[in-house]
């Protein structure tokens, strides 16, 4: 896991960047460091030319699912984001940012089999707030 994030800082800088300490130390389980991989990178090309509008995308889901195997999902309940604002909200330079969209591998609890990043867009620039194998919701409290 910890190569793939490197690999992916470096091979996208000033598109992607991965906030260490928003790493879950369990995040080192998953078994398919690759995926993590391929989704960095489909953040930081497809996600974002369309989020800025350099090449529109229609369907983010199919294309992240093509891309990478992870489904991505646009909004987090609102409620939960209340609930449990340290894992969907962070500080950055003196403001309060929510990690609203998220892309999830997985279902189970087992952080070998499941994980989730999410993330914010500052100006053109992915920025990853949470990996980890998943943020806290009511369910899982």
């Amino acid at each position: 896991m910890t190569e793939a994030l490197r690999l992916a800082r470096a091979e996208f800088p000033g598109r992607l960047e991965v906030i260490g300490s928003r790493i879950r130390k369990d995040a080192e389980h998953f078994s398919r460091p690759e995926q993590v991989y391929g989704a960095l990178r489909w953040l930081a090309t497809a996600y974002l030319d369309s989020r800025t509008g350099t090449a529109p995308c229609p369907d983010l889901d199919g294309s992240c699912r093509k891309a990478c195997g992870f489904r991505y999902v646009a909004h987090q309940s609102e409620v939960t984001m209340g609930q449990f604002a340290s894992d969907y909200e962070l500080q950055r330079r003196g403001r309060t940012v929510q990690l609203r969209e998220h892309l999830a591998f997985g279902n189970a609890h087992d952080p070998r089999h499941t994980i989730r990043i999410a993330w914010f867009v500052e100006g053109k620039v992915v920025v990853v707030g949470f990996v980890g194998p998943h943020q806290t919701t009511r369910a899982s409290n």
